[in-house]
């Protein structure tokens, strides 16, 4: 990751795709045409697959969250602690791994 400072943090959000929306979206847009924005969608990650491919980079995850709420359904995935399942983003926060 060359373009990354040797103390720099990159900070990335994307769609997350154990997100219950995100497993719906695909199959209403071929029904419907909506949302609008999906055809610019490219990149549905899940937070694991995505800390994978950082790794690969030979990047770490620092901090982690899951954000953008379903309505209802994050106010009660969230109390349990399954926010990963119902908050349709998540943004990372990474630096690059210590060798150890």
């Amino acid at each position: 990751m060359s373009l990354l400072k040797q103390d720099g943090v990159l900070v990335v959000s994307l769609p997350n795709r154990s997100s219950l929306f995100r497993k719906l979206e695909p199959i209403v847009y071929r029904l419907t045409g909506r949302p609008g924005y999906y055809r610019f969608v490219k990149n549905v990650r899940t937070l694991d697959d995505f800390s994978r491919r950082l790794l690969a980079c030979g990047l770490e995850i620092t901090d982690q969250a899951y954000f953008s709420r379903t309505p209802l359904l994050s106010a009660v995935f969230r109390k349990i602690g399954l926010a990963r399942y119902s908050d349709n983003l998540f943004v990372v926060a990474a630096r690059q791994a210590i060798i150890r």
